[in-house]
């Protein structure tokens, strides 16, 4: 991978990682949403922790029978998100340090 490769990758980061929260079931319920939009807040990543958080703690309601299976095993895919999204940014992210860093 090229250090323009990576540094462009990691400002497509930047542009769509911050709206992830948006498209989950942070603050709607993927019950009342179109299938199409369902299917991706389902396997989003804060969709999972979101709904690990609330087992967790103890509020909110479980994730519903016809939820898709992140939704229903949330710790498991949380860590599993976690790990993946880690594997990719890291290299990236030492890429455009080790880009920027040379003088």
């Amino acid at each position: 991978m090229t250090t323009n490769a990576a540094l462009e990758a990691v400002d497509l980061d930047k542009r769509f990682g911050d709206n992830t929260a948006f498209v989950a079931n942070t603050f709607a319920s993927t019950s009342t949403m179109p299938t199409w939009l369902r299917t991706i807040a389902e396997w989003n990543p804060v969709s999972s922790l979101t709904q690990s958080l609330r087992e967790v703690c103890g509020n909110g309601p479980e994730a519903p029978p016809s939820a898709a299976w992140p939704l229903h095993h949330a710790a498991l895919t949380t860590v599993v998100w976690s790990v993946l999204i880690a594997a990719v940014i890291a290299p990236l992210a030492l890429a455009a340090f080790r880009h920027r860093s040379r003088d």
